[in-house]
């Protein structure tokens, strides 16, 4: 086990303490092999009496996380989303649509234990359905859990194996109006990530490799060919790198993942890391953007690619000063600092 699980496990110690606050539904579930008898669904977290935790889980770097930050001008919007999602799963509590509908609403306001608590609760009843492992795997890399997440992510890939792709909706439409996403896509990116996260660049790489087999659009392909140079970078595998990037345009019809895009374009060497940055600090959020965690750490590993170790450590920390610690290149970039301690 990598440094960085081992302080993943720190995390789910606190998560223990602090689901005290909660019933004995909310507290983080272990998967279950069979569901229980029929019985009334898990107390939503708003009908808690207690208040809920603040702290959601520890950095690797063993710094307490809050919920992230959420826009103003959304907050009402989400809130009035989780209200109604809410409403929904209690009324029809053995519909997996509405559960899983619930716990992103939860995820959307940084209220991650919970979600992963609502998803435990589908997993009893519904134990073989590979979507509420995708989504609580997510979860789980989200709270540091890498070793949960891979254990999750595993159990999905298993379940999708030989069953017909499904589109997977974002919770908030883009700005074309389109599902870029599919569940047999996530299920590989993200037990990907989650080996990349625990230092695992080879199974890491060939999850990747899986993912961008099946990407049904230009976002998915840059975002997979990115990741997938990441880690071949991290294999000291400089031809690898190159294939993963070459089928990488300028030209490509990118509707979101447009960080993704530039970062892969970077390492094909059309893009320079630093002038991406600038541009970034410049753009809608600057710094505090979840875009300059994504880019910064992309930046950093190419910096580190080329042997500029002071140069990846500057980025790392600006990453790591920024507020959106849910974000993945912030993760990647606590675990980089991690593996180093």
């Amino acid at each position: 086990m990598s440094g960085a699980a081992r302080n993943g496990g720190a995390a789910w110690l606190l998560m223990a303490v602090l689901g005290a606050c909660a019933s004995p539904d909310k507290a983080a579930p272990a998967p279950a092999a069979a569901p229980p008898p029929a019985r009334a669904p898990a107390a939503p977290p708003e009908a808690e009496s207690a208040p809920r935790p603040a702290v959601q889980a520890l950095s690797l770097l063993g710094r307490p996380l809050t919920a992230p930050p959420v826009p103003e001008d959304k907050r009402a919007q989400f809130e009035a989303e989780l209200g109604e999602a809410r409403a929904a799963y209690l009324a029809r509590p053995d519909d997996a649509d509405a559960l899983i509908a619930y716990a992103r609403r939860l995820g959307q306001l940084g209220r991650f234990r919970e979600s992963v608590a609502v998803y435990g609760d589908g997993l009893r009843r519904h134990p073989d359905d590979a979507r509420l492992y995708r989504f609580r795997g997510h979860r789980y890399i989200t709270l540091r859990l890498f070793d949960l997440a891979v254990e999750d992510l595993t159990r999905a890939a298993e379940l999708i194996e030989g069953q017909p792709d499904e589109p997977e909706p974002g919770l908030q439409p883009n700005a074309r109006g389109v599902v870029l996403d599919t569940l047999h896509e996530n299920v590989w990116y993200h037990l990907a990530l989650a080996h990349y996260l625990r230092g695992e660049w080879q199974p890491a790489l060939e999850a990747w490799r899986r993912c961008a087999a099946i990407a049904p659009n230009d976002d998915g392909r840059a975002m997979c060919a990115y990741w997938s140079a990441n880690a071949a970078s991290r294999l000291g595998r400089d031809d690898e790198v190159a294939a993963a990037v070459a089928g990488v345009t300028a030209d490509m019809d990118i509707v979101e993942y447009k960080a993704y895009h530039q970062l892969a374009l970077m390492w094909k060497g059309e893009r320079d890391g630093e002038a991406l940055l600038a541009e970034t600090r410049a753009g809608e959020g600057g710094a505090d953007s979840v875009d300059f965690a994504t880019l910064g750490y992309g930046v950093a590993t190419w910096h580190g690619a080329q042997g500029d170790a002071a140069a990846a450590g500057r980025v790392l920390d600006d990453v790591l000063a920024s507020p959106n610690w849910h974000a993945f290149g912030y993760i990647a970039a606590e675990a980089d600092r991690a593996r180093e301690r």
